[in-house]
C-alpha cells in the first residue's frame, strides 16, 4: 500500500501553489509484530503541548478514527514548537486504489515572509511559527489529509496492532511529518532529467540535500537545474540530508532514500528503509510500513530534521520521547548484502523456519515470491535488473 501526500493551494505573492508534490511510501509485504510507543507524558496527558495542533474533520471520517487522528497529532504537538495554532483539515474518502493509505501535504508554501532564508520556500505551517503570525487566509488549513476509507484501520491508541491491519496513528504521525516540512521539490523531467526547486527558489528541506561526498544539491555549478546529474543525485543511493543537529544526535549526515530509477512517489522525502529499518528508533519516516507496524514516536532523527529546517524543538520531550522499540518478529538475514550478484541466502535469526518470502522493486512491486519450509533459502537473482529491492519474509 501506499502513503500520498500532495501540495495544494492558492497562489499569493509570496507563496506558491504546486499540484502534484507526492510523497508514497509502498507497505511491506506481509505482517510485522512491532511497537514503538508514544512519549510516556503525551500517553498520560501529563505534557505541556509545545504547539496547537487544530484538526477539522468533515462528516465523513469516523468517531472511532477521530480518536486516533487526535492521538497523532498530540505527539508532534508535545515536540514542535509554535504560538500560531497548525490547522489540518482531514476528509475520509475511498481512493478507489487500494494501495493507498493516506495522502496529506502543506497547502501552501511561502517565501520571504521576513524570517528564514531569502528566497527559499517554507511549508506555511514553519514559516507561520518562525515569524509567529498567520500568513495564509483565517480559514485556511495549513495541512490538508485525505484518508483511505477502504483500508483495513487500527483505530486504537495503544501501539498493539493486530495482524493484518494498519495503525491509524502511525500513518497520521507519518504524513503530518510531510506537512510539517518533511518533503522536497525533487522531481523528473520527462523520465530522464532531474528537477530541483521552483525556478530559482529551493524549498528548505532541498538546501540540507548532498551526496556522501559532501556535494551540495543546491549547488547549480555542479547540479544545474533540469539535468542527467541531477537525476544522477536522486538514484546513485548515496544521497543524505545534511544538518547541525543530525550531527550531532547520529555524527554524519542521515542517509535518504535515492533507489534507481527515481520513484516520484517516495524518492529523497523520506529516510533510508535499509539504514532505519523497522523496529529502529527513527522509523517512522522512511518509505515503508508493514501492516502491524506501530511507530508513535517521531524518533530523534526526525526531530532533528525538522529542528534544521527551522521549528522549534521541546528538548525535554524530546529526551523522554526516545521510544524504546519492542520487536517480537526474529530479524531478517541476508548475504550478501547490500549488494548482491547471483544468489542471495536468507534465513530469520533465531533458526526459525521461513514460510513466505517475497522481493520488492523500489515502487513496491512483487518481483518473486516463493514458498519455503526450511531455516535457509537461497534465491537465484542474477536475471533481475540492477536496483533497489526489497526483501519480506515471514516465519
Amino acid at each position: 500500500m501506499l502513503l500520498t501526500c500532495g501540495v495544494a493551494s492558492a497562489v499569493g505573492q509570496d507563496s506558491l501553489s504546486r499540484v502534484g508534490i507526492t510523497i508514497s511510501c509502498p507497505q511491506s509485504v506481509g505482517d510485522s509484530v512491532v511497537s514503538i510507543e508514544a512519549p510516556a507524558p503525551i500517553v498520560n496527558q501529563t505534557a505541556a503541548f509545545a504547539s496547537d495542533i487544530q484538526l477539522r474533520f468533515t462528516g465523513n471520517v469516523p468517531t472511532e478514527a477521530e480518536e486516533s487522528i487526535r492521538f497523532a497529532a498530540s505527539i508532534w504537538s508535545g515536540f514542535l514548537e509554535s504560538s500560531v495554532p497548525i490547522v489540518v483539515d482531514v476528509d475520509w474518502l475511498d481512493q478507489m486504489d487500494t494501495r493507498l493509505l493516506a495522502s496529506a501535504g502543506p497547502s501552501t508554501l511561502f517565501r520571504d515572509f521576513g524570517v528564514g532564508e531569502p528566497g527559499v520556500f517554507y511549508p506555511v505551517a514553519l514559516a507561520e511559527s518562525l515569524v509567529g503570525r498567520t500568513l495564509n487566509g483565517a480559514d485556511d488549513a495549513d495541512i490538508n489529509v485525505t484518508v483511505n476509507s477502504e483500508a483495513s484501520w487500527y483505530f486504537g491508541t495503544d501501539a498493539q496492532v493486530p495482524l493484518g491491519q494498519t495503525d491509524l496513528v502511525t500513518v497520521m504521525l507519518h504524513e503530518l511529518g510531510h506537512g510539517l516540512g518533511f518533503i522536497s521539490s525533487a522531481d523528473t523531467v520527462r523520465g530522464t532529467l532531474g528537477e530541483l526547486g521552483f525556478g530559482n527558489f529551493f524549498v528548505v528541506y532541498d538546501l540540507g540535500l548532498e551526496r556522501e561526498n559532501g556535494n551540495s544539491l543546491t549547488n547549480r555549478g555542479l547540479f544545474p537545474n533540469t539535468s542527467e546529474s541531477l537525476l544522477t543525485a536522486y538514484t546513485s543511493n548515496d544521497l543524505a540530508f545534511f544538518g547541525e543537529t543530525i550531527l550531532d544526535v547520529l555524527g554524519e549526515s542521515a542517509p535518504l532514500f535515492s533507489p534507481s530509477p527515481f520513484d516520484p512517489g517516495s524518492s529523497v522525502s523520506h529516510f533510508d528503509e535499509f539504514s532505519f529499518r523497522a523496529g529502529s528508533a527513527d522509523a517512522l519516516m522512511t518509505p515503508q510500513l508493514a501492516r502491524g507496524e506501530a511507530v508513535h514516536d517521531p524518533g530523534p532523527l526526525a526531530l532533528a530534521l525538522l529542528e534544521d529546517l527551522g521549528w522549534g524543538v521541546r528538548e525535554a520531550i524530546e529526551v523522554s520521547g526516545v521510544g524504546e522499540a519492542v520487536v517480537d518478529a526474529p530479524q531478517l538475514l541476508l548475504a550478501p548484502n547490500p549488494v548482491a550478484r547471483g544468489v542471495v541466502r536468507l534465513s530469520l535469526a533465531g533458526d526459525f523456519p521461513l514460510h513466505e518470502v517475497s522481493i520488492m522493486d523500489a515502487t513496491g512491486r512483487t518481483m518473486m515470491s516463493l514458498a519455503a519450509e526450511t531455516s535457509e533459502l537461497k534465491v537465484d537473482v542474477s536475471g533481475m535488473a540492477a536496483g533497489i529491492y526489497f526483501v519480506c519474509a515471514g516465519g
